[in-house]
């Protein structure tokens, strides 16, 4: 039996869920409204869509991507700030709905959505969950798995309350994209971590083993590339990526240390190959427009967001 104490502290926990879950209600239907008000507005409300709506309206004309890249100081003497990802899939998606710009705005709006659902998986611990989760039930069958799930799910909806969230999330921004990209991306990892726990020891030299680390080593490495393909200045989950499976190549269990080298070089390798293409040619000019902000004003700062996410990534999923 619970002693008071205990059945004391588990309703104040309740009520505090109960409040911040009305909270955040309040807050989502006033997200919703803020949403729908802007997809339904026809014309740009911020200065980042109208370079953008203008991109992919040429590409809609018919401008080919090559066009569209070239060289500044030759017809038709276009200036592109970003990597083509976001471009691409927004005029894909704009021969469905029939506007450029509704089409961004959908785009960052979904991608916001996946945000909440790369955070809510991310802090699902489902090794944890495989060894308490029966004595949970038995515990406390009615309970303790509700107050998890919806504790992690309120976490996850926080997103949503970032200021800088709620105004980019609806419209025809690269940004929302390339950060969703980049949290699937680190969940990529976080699975294949635990993979990798579950399995036993005599299968660590089969080819299986092998295979998981490479499928979801190779699957991370892409949608870290799509998300500087999207946003190059969003340095800091391919970095936190990168910084975790260094410390766990270096500092985790001995049997899994080589494992972990793999993917961190298969990660590494993906981005270095993906990178042979902003070195010269199509995207260079729109790598360093959209890192000229970080070069220009305060070059720490960056490098400070990535140290910050890094170290968070590390605490978390280890």
């Amino acid at each position: 039996m619970s002693s008071p104490l205990a059945r004391l502290t588990g309703l104040l926990l309740v009520v505090v869920q109960v409040v911040l879950a009305l909270a955040i209600t309040a807050y989502l239907a006033s997200f919703a409204l803020h949403a729908g008000n802007i997809l339904g507005y026809p014309y740009p409300l911020d200065y980042g869509e109208g370079p953008l709506l203008a991109q992919i309206e040429r590409l809609r004309a018919g401008t080919s991507i090559w066009q569209l890249y070239a060289d500044t100081s030759t017809p038709p003497y276009l200036v592109v700030n970003y990597p083509p990802f976001f471009l691409l899939l927004a005029t894909a998606l704009s021969w469905i709905t029939g506007d450029g710009l509704l089409a961004g705005r959908l785009i960052s709006l979904l991608a916001t959505l996946g945000c909440v659902a790369a955070l809510f998986f991310l802090t699902h611990n489902a090794e944890a969950q495989r060894r308490g989760g029966a004595e949970a039930r038995i515990a406390d069958p009615d309970s303790t798995q509700y107050v998890v799930r919806s504790t992690k799910w309120l976490v996850a909806l926080l997103f949503l309350t970032i200021p800088v969230v709620r105004e980019w999330g609806v419209l025809l921004r690269v940004d929302m994209l390339g950060v969703c990209l980049g949290l699937w991306g680190l969940y990529q990892l976080r699975v294949m971590s635990y993979e990798l726990r579950v399995t036993t020891s005599p299968l660590r030299s089969t080819t299986r083993y092998s295979l998981l680390v490479t499928r979801y080593s190779l699957l991370a490495g892409v949608l870290f590339l799509l998300c500087l393909y999207t946003k190059p200045s969003l340095l800091a989950a391919p970095a936190a990526g990168c910084c975790w499976l260094l410390g766990l190549a270096l500092f985790g269990p001995r049997e899994s240390r080589r494992a972990m080298w793999r993917a961190l070089l298969l990660v590494v390798g993906v981005l270095a190959l993906g990178g042979v293409g902003t070195s010269h040619g199509l995207l260079a000019r729109a790598t360093a427009a959209a890192l000229a902000p970080v070069a220009g004003g305060d070059p720490g700062a960056e490098f400070r967001c990535c140290a910050g996410v890094a170290t968070g990534t590390y605490w978390c999923i280890s």
